[in-house]
């Protein structure tokens, strides 16, 4: 129900939010991809306000540059959503809502498939809830995809069917 939806992730992080946006916007249209390019995250929020949400992606060791968003999004009104691995994270103690996926690995990098996994539910529940304009909206994107071949079939252009 946002007018927009910022979703914002830096640094390690930033590959999860890049899937999250690739996947959600077939559905979300007003989803907004910050930083885009090589822009900073501030470019992107210029006009963020009460009537938009702000979905941050954070991990121990945090991002400066996403926790001081995430406080600007909460001076500006902005409802905040963080998917980070701890409830004393610095992206969740303004958070309206806190989704908890651990990290934790025998390995030397991070985990991201618990995120993963939940990038994916959340990603099902907005649709599944999203009602008859989320469907248009997926058909339109999927119509649009077929109608200049961008998905490879049978050793040629895709021909109808569907995705990746």
């Amino acid at each position: 129900g946002a007018r927009k939806t910022y979703l914002i992730a830096l640094r390690g992080p930033f590959s999860l939010a890049t899937y999250f946006y690739d996947v959600a916007r077939m559905a979300l249209s007003n989803l907004v991809l910050a930083p885009r390019h090589a822009s900073s995250v501030i470019d992107e929020l210029t006009e963020v306000g009460a009537d938009d949400a702000v979905i941050t992606i954070g991990f121990d060791p945090y991002t400066r540059e996403t926790v001081k968003a995430s406080r600007f999004a909460r001076e500006r009104g902005a409802t905040l959503v963080t998917i980070t691995d701890s409830r004393v994270s610095p992206l969740a103690i303004d958070a309206d809502h806190v989704f908890i996926a651990p990290t934790a690995t025998p390995q030397f990098f991070p985990s991201h498939v618990a995120t993963t996994a939940l990038i994916e539910t959340l990603i099902a529940h907005i649709v599944s809830r999203g009602g008859r304009q989320v469907i248009d909206s997926i058909t339109a994107y999927d119509r649009l995809h077929h109608q200049f071949d961008v998905y490879w079939r049978d050793g040629g252009p895709a021909r109808g069917g569907g995705g990746s």
